[in-house]
């Protein structure tokens, strides 16, 4: 009986953006999701001074059978700085992948 999938890649396209502006995060398992499904965390640094910059799910469930999903990005209109956020997924305390979103601000 095959193990548990692990997280293989976590992505977002495009990586840089504007703040407003909207991005996709893309996290791929080593196998597809076994029976009843598997659930990958999803945990970021996106509050910022206490504002939320992007607003992020905690989990993503994946279905029997599938091995990728996608979510979307929004970033929130807040004053500040330019900043990077990463975002970390994996199953349980298995692999951690992650990935970076820069964000500037609006011209």
């Amino acid at each position: 009986m095959p193990g548990i999938p692990e997280v293989a890649s976590c992505f977002v396209n495009p990586s840089s953006i504007t703040i407003g502006g909207g991005s996709n995060l893309t996290v791929t398992l080593t196998s597809p999701a076994p029976s009843g499904g598997i659930t990958v965390s999803i945990d970021s640094d996106s509050d910022g001074a206490g504002e939320t910059l992007v607003n992020t799910p905690d989990f993503i469930t994946f279905q029997h059978g599938v091995s990728a999903a996608t979510i979307t990005l929004q970033t929130q209109q807040v004053d500040g700085a330019a900043t990077q956020i990463t975002f970390i997924a994996h199953v349980g305390n298995g692999t951690r992948r992650s990935a970076q979103l820069n964000i500037s601000l609006a011209a």
